[in-house]
């Protein structure tokens, strides 16, 4: 999140890592809103209360908060795009252990599941809302009826982390370095 968010300039943190040295790192730090939603502190404040109304208060009311004029839709993903369309600035999302609801409250999954349709499988919104969706959760994206709840990602796990492979877990070297030094 403070690598992308426009409300801070995080450049002391970024710039002793490699990431500073890609061609992309200026025109991305510090360049989008950033939604970031933490699923099981969400589940904790709705307590008996719907998941999906929580969400779109909270994330409306601080859009608000953020750009007083900023025309509010009936429908939550009309707001984001407004918001989009008064900053200039796409979104960059984060929900993390995005499962949550799926698994603690199998009552709201069909809810869940339409808004992340709503947000990220739309022909007329998605890529004018979201520059990036980071997704983290122990249960691949959910298939609903006749369609999966959301298919324009890219999945990586930690079992097939792929292009990511150098950034999760641990490599040979690394494996190695450790051995020597506990002599083992």
């Amino acid at each position: 999140c403070a690598y992308y968010d426009h409300t801070c300039d995080s450049h002391s943190l970024f710039d002793k890592y490699e990431i500073s040295k890609d061609e992309t790192y200026e025109e991305n730090i510090n360049k989008y809103q950033v939604l970031c939603l933490d699923m099981t502190q969400i589940l904790e404040e709705a307590k008996n209360n719907s998941i999906v109304a929580l969400i779109e208060a909270k994330v409306t009311d601080e859009l608000k908060a953020a750009y007083p004029e900023l025309p509010i839709d009936s429908s939550f993903s009309s707001t984001l795009l407004n918001a989009v369309n008064y900053t200039g600035m796409k979104f960059v999302t984060v929900i993390d252990e995005w499962d949550a609801p799926i698994r603690e409250r199998p009552d709201e999954v069909k809810t869940y599941l339409l808004l992340l349709r709503s947000l990220f499988k739309s022909l007329n919104t998605t890529d004018k809302t979201f520059a990036a969706v980071y997704m983290t959760g122990i249960l691949p994206i959910k298939k609903d009826g006749s369609q999966s709840a959301i298919s324009d990602f890219d999945e990586f796990s930690i079992i097939e982390p792929d292009v990511f492979a150098q950034y999760t877990g641990f490599l040979e070297e690394d494996v190695h370095k450790i051995c020597d030094k506990y002599h083992a």
